[in-house]
């Protein structure tokens, strides 16, 4: 309803805060809990897909308020989430010549004139030679003044799992068909970038892309593969294409890991040890060409950095570069943090976007929308009539709100009965750090910690208050300037001994 989700663009953290956990930490226990439980049911029942039906049944799923609408997406959100295994031993080839049920799954391929084409696993893998590439995209952007060049961005991006001769019909087709009047895309297939992969299975019927080596350049590298393995034969998930029903159709989940000498390992351990060597980068730099800014500019001439392929010229490397500044290894505390100052820290002058309401946008600076007011998390009930005139209910913490906020929304919302669970509303101080990011500490944990958003529900930039305006004149046009604006790291976090 009031999803409102930023990219994670903009932060570094120095110096000790003890005890400062975010919001993701204290969740990672929750997240293990939620998995234990598709865990037991996939040893059960091997084939219960992605999310199985029953995990809305479960007992413990009940427990930590997750069952029902309201808890599905942070259900989503907890599956999703990657924990580092290490060595992972429980992982067999996929036999595409076993009478496994899931072989006669179905695979989706593109054919040059840019149709679907499903096709079982057992016939529609078997003369494909899978693998991931590296595509260089170049995007010219036409300007709103004619006389004016049109912006260049120049960025590369692993594309995969797939067939190399099908990738080539997807951006051919993709180029003959691009919009008319907007940007300008061309892409070219790298030499020698392909990097061969094997699908694997474990005993819960996961399946794993095991690239045969690491990528050169793991920073760049997807979070999923662009790969779906849709679990009905393949007449049925064609007969829901053509009657556009297709996404009611379950799916495998998919992950990416990596042959190593000790053996296969998630591609998540392979992306943090990069975050963590990044980081170690950074420190050295900064050792030597001392700063308060974010990153020593030092640091970009360096092989090491070279070598990691991100161009900050693109701001979806950017998002990137500073995504991998600000990882935290689990169970590490946030550092450099302390209560904003709102006469001097740098947070205060940079630009709030807050809802005011369905597809309605407040802008104004950070510290005139915080200074000296409360602030909450809020736990709201919302009732949605339908139209047959029956009712359905979900529950969401929404916020960082001021009362005045929550009361704007709740008007201007008429479609939807917004009722407050004062009981289980918190309070939130603000803390930020020197470069700008800031986050909202809880005065204690939620009841329904999952329910809470993984980030705040606003975005804080350091775009002027006129570069963002046409957010709030013209929100329902205000996706491309949302997803071009450079983001700072909000997140809620809370104080533990």
């Amino acid at each position: 309803m009031l999803s409102f989700i930023p990219i994670l663009t903009l932060a570094a953290q120095t110096g000790p805060t003890p005890n400062l956990v975010s919001l993701t930490q204290v969740r990672i226990e929750e997240y293990k809990k939620v998995q234990n439980v598709r865990d037991k049911i996939l040893a059960a029942d091997p084939y219960a897909g992605l999310v199985p039906d029953a995990l809305d049944r479960d007992a413990d799923i009940k427990a930590m308020g997750l069952d029902g609408e309201s808890g599905k997406q942070q259900v989503a959100i907890a599956l999703g989430y990657e924990f580092d295994p290490g060595v992972m031993a429980d992982l067999k080839p996929l036999d595409l010549t076993s009478n496994d049920p899931m072989i006669d799954y179905t695979i989706e391929r593109t054919d040059p004139s840019g149709t679907p084409v499903f096709k079982s696993m057992r016939s529609g893998l078997k003369d494909l030679a899978l693998g991931v590439y590296k595509v260089k995209v170049t995007r010219l952007t036409p300007p709103a003044d004619p006389k004016t060049p049109p912006a260049k961005e120049v960025f590369e991006v692993y594309v995969g799992i797939i067939d190399k001769e099908d990738l080539a019909n997807t951006l051919a087709f993709d180029t003959a068909h691009a919009p008319k009047g907007g940007p300008q895309i061309t892409t070219d297939i790298e030499d020698d970038s392909g990097i061969p992969l094997h699908l694997y299975v474990n005993s819960h019927k996961q399946v794993f892309a095991v690239l045969d080596h690491e990528p050169s350049q793991p920073i760049l590298f997807p979070e999923r593969p662009e790969f779906v393995i849709f679990n009905k034969p393949a007449d049925a998930v064609q007969a829901a294409y053509k009657n556009k029903s297709q996404g009611t159709i379950g799916s495998q989940e998919i992950s990416w890991a990596v042959k190593e000498p000790e053996g296969i390992v998630s591609m998540e351990h392979v992306r943090r040890a990069a975050y963590l060597k990044l980081q170690k980068l950074k420190d050295t730099v900064k050792a030597q060409h001392p700063t308060e800014a974010d990153f020593p500019p030092e640091m970009l001439q360096t092989d090491e950095f070279k070598a990691t392929g991100l161009n900050l010229n693109s701001r979806q490397d950017q998002s990137l570069f500073l995504q991998a500044l600000t990882y935290t290894p689990e169970g590490q505390s946030l550092t450099g943090y302390h209560p904003i100052d709102f006469t001097k820290d740098r947070a205060a002058a940079d630009t709030a976007i807050t809802p005011a309401g369905p597809k309605q946008f407040s802008v104004n600076t950070f510290k005139n929308t915080f200074e000296g007011k409360k602030v909450f998390l809020y736990k709201i009930k919302a009732n949605h009539k339908k139209p047959d005139g029956s009712e359905t209910s979900t529950e969401a913490y929404i916020g960082p709100f001021t009362p005045d906020t929550l009361a704007a929304i709740k008007k201007a919302t008429t479609d939807v009965q917004i009722t407050e669970e004062k009981d289980q509303d918190v309070p939130l101080n603000i803390y930020t750090n020197s470069v700008g990011s800031v986050v909202f500490v809880m005065a204690f944990r939620p009841k329904d910690l999952l329910l809470v958003p993984i980030q705040p529900t606003m975005l804080l930039t350091t775009d002027t208050i006129e570069q963002c305006k046409p957010i709030a004149d013209k929100p329902e046009e205000a996706g491309p300037l949302v997803q071009r604006m450079p983001k700072l790291f909000t997140s809620y976090g809370i104080l533990e001994s």
